[in-house]
Formats: C-alpha cells, sequence, structure tokens
C-alpha cells in the first residue's frame, strides 16, 4: 500500500489517517466523495479500504457524511454496498433523511439513488429499491431502474404507474434500452406506454430508433 500517500494536497501517513481525515472533512465539504473515489481509483486505498470508509460514513447519521458515503457508494460501483445504504435509509430518523445534500436533492434522495445505481442485477435488493422509490416518489429512479433491469413482472407493476404522472425527466433514454432488450420486457413497456401524452411517447420513439429498436407502427 503506497503510504504516505498525498492527496488534496495533504500527506497522509496510513490509511488510518487518511480515514480520520475523510470523516472529519466530510462534515463540511460535500465533495469529498470525490478525493475518495481518487484514492481508490489511483491504487492508494485498496476497494475493502474504499468500502470500509464508505460504510464509516454512512453510519456516522451526520447529513452531510451519510451523503458522502452515498455518492462514494455509487462511485465504487459495488453490489455489497446496496445493503449498507438501505439499511442507514430504514435507520435514519426523517429528519436527517429530509436533510438538504445540495443541488437540490436531500439525503434520502442519495440513499435511494445509489441504491437503485447498485441493485440493478440483484433480484432482492431490486424489488426492496422499486418498492422504497415508489413509496418516497422517485418516479425517475424508479422508472430508469426497471426499464434496463427489472423482470418483465416488474415492470407491469412499476412502470404504469411511474408513466400516469408522465414521462420523468431524463427517463426516454432508460425506456428506449428496456424496450431493446425484447421479448416480455419490451410488451410489458409497451404495454406501459398506452396512456402516455403524444409527446412524451415521442420522446421515447426517437430515443428507441437512435439505437435500433423496431417500433410498431402507431
Amino acid at each position: 500500500m503506497p503510504f504516505p500517500a498525498s492527496l488534496d494536497d495533504q500527506t497522509f501517513a496510513t490509511p488510518q489517517e487518511l480515514a480520520a481525515a475523510v470523516l472529519q472533512r466530510a462534515n463540511h465539504k460535500p465533495d469529498t466523495d470525490h478525493l475518495l473515489a481518487q484514492a481508490a481509483q489511483t491504487g492508494v486505498l485498496s476497494r475493502d479500504e474504499a468500502v470500509g470508509l464508505c460504510a464509516a460514513l454512512v453510519q456516522t447519521g451526520r447529513p452531510v457524511a451519510v451523503a458522502v458515503g452515498a455518492r462514494l457508494a455509487k462511485r465504487l460501483d459495488d453490489p455489497a454496498l446496496c445493503g449498507l445504504l438501505l439499511l442507514a435509509h430504514a435507520a435514519l430518523d426523517m429528519g436527517t433523511l429530509l436533510q438538504s445534500a445540495g443541488d437540490d436533492t436531500s439525503v434520502e434522495d442519495l440513499l435511494l439513488g445509489a441504491a437503485a445505481a447498485l441493485a440493478k442485477d440483484n433480484d432482492e435488493y431490486r424489488a426492496d429499491v422499486l418498492r422504497r422509490l415508489r413509496i418516497t416518489g422517485l418516479g425517475g429512479d424508479e422508472a430508469r431502474l426497471v426499464a434496463r433491469h427489472g423482470t418483465a413482472k416488474e415492470i407491469a407493476l412499476s412502470l404504469p404507474s411511474v408513466l400516469l404522472e408522465g414521462l420523468p425527466a431524463d427517463c426516454a433514454e432508460s425506456i428506449a434500452a428496456g424496450l431493446k432488450r425484447g421479448g416480455p420486457h419490451k410488451q410489458a413497456i409497451l404495454d406501459a406506454l398506452t396512456p402516455l401524452a403524444p409527446a412524451d411517447k415521442a420522446k421515447v420513439w426517437m430515443a428507441a430508433r437512435r439505437i435500433g429498436v423496431e417500433l410498431p407502427d402507431s
């Protein structure tokens, strides 16, 4: 392990010293996940060490630190962290979850958004995340996750309800990608799109054509 290590114009003698500095900094600077991701990508931290720091950040219960941990979890793209994020979402009080995490988003939004990004290939986690996204009204994350990675049954249960309120922002490409999966997944998405307003449906159709999806005539 290459210690002492220099990151962000600071030198750390040991992994423990870096961890302490990160935890302290995360209470004040929401961009700390960038520092940690850099450390993981350059080999200063092993993946296990980066995951451990992510867990430590989330488990502090302090809004800014939890937000940093959620962003880092998404950057690390380690499916094992999905369970940790869901445990944090269940354990934290609403006062913490509703705290602003910057960029017009809340701590809860970050936790569930990161969990959605990590749950794609795990049936148990994906079902849990989809349920929580529905309860919290995060329709965009729900639509992106279920269209790209959900089963046909999950699509049929989830997507029509999301689309009742119109096409969520930045979802046309994900729904088009879901159509490209073909078979029952494609049919479930087509059924869900039926009541969509023409302007919203046109956005999906355009995205689908760009990636070569064969579309129905109407």
